[in-house]
């Protein structure tokens, strides 16, 4: 989220055999977290962005293949778009504003979908033929989505082009950047890439058996921080 002390962490709760989404958020920094409502139309909730508690997209698979795939709530009204079918997950949401939103699928045929703030529209190249789970865009338009065998696919704010990395078969679940010219990436097996113009590999001792399937920035000290399997979390200084 975009509105600063405010964080979303979203997932699914079972019920009678029957799994529903849920978000949680926390404004105050606190241990205490309330119950963001507004998502149990999904079977879990595997993506979440927005600008401010009034602007919050949550996306997933749905509890139907004839239901919704993403969610917006804008603490009046919950609006719903379609995004491939309905038991497709919605993995991966980010945006620099309520006119520029990107949402990422795991399914390769509709993978990559763009808001304008009026309507959603599938945007993608022919080629663009790989399962997506993550996708980060920079203040000026510019977009990376990733995804399965290496997949980077880069927006530039009119045509996507193809980074993905030579060689590289192990599937990326996380991507963010400080900068168009400063990005991290992170996947399965210890996958580890930073983008400073060219995508290169960094290597961690100790994480090649463990799977990365999240990543952020902190710029004042400036840290990446990567969590994924058996509770592994690593904290990196540039």
């Amino acid at each position: 989220v975009e509105e600063p002390n405010v964080v979303w962490v979203g997932g699914g709760e079972a019920d009678g055999g029957i799994t529903y989404g849920k978000v949680f958020g926390n404004n105050d920094g606190s241990t205490t977290w309330y119950d963001a409502e507004h998502s149990w139309w999904l079977d879990m909730v595997s993506a979440i962005w927005g600008t401010g508690t009034c602007d919050k997209w949550m996306g997933g698979p749905a509890i139907s293949g004839s239901m919704q795939t993403l969610y917006h709530w804008d603490c009046v009204e919950l609006t719903n778009a379609y995004l491939g079918g309905g038991y497709e997950h919605v993995t991966g949401i980010h945006g620099t504003g309520p006119e520029d939103v990107w949402a990422v699928l795991d399914f390769n045929l509709n993978n990559a979908y763009h808001s304008d703030g009026v309507g959603w529209a599938l945007l993608r190249e022919t080629w663009m033929d790989q399962a997506l789970y993550d996708v980060w865009v920079a203040y000026d338009g510019q977009a990376w989505a990733v995804g399965a065998n290496g997949a980077i696919y880069h927006w530039s704010g009119i045509a996507w082009d193809d980074q993905s990395i030579s060689g590289e078969t192990r599937t990326i679940y996380g991507i963010w950047g400080f900068s168009t010219g400063d990005i991290y990436a992170v996947g399965a097996e210890g996958l580890f890439y930073h983008y400073g113009g060219s995508w290169e590999d960094i290597s961690i001792p100790g994480i090649s058996t463990e799977s990365f399937f999240a990543v952020w920035g902190k710029i004042a000290p400036k840290y990446i921080y990567a969590v994924g399997t058996n509770g592994t979390t690593i904290r990196y200084s540039p």
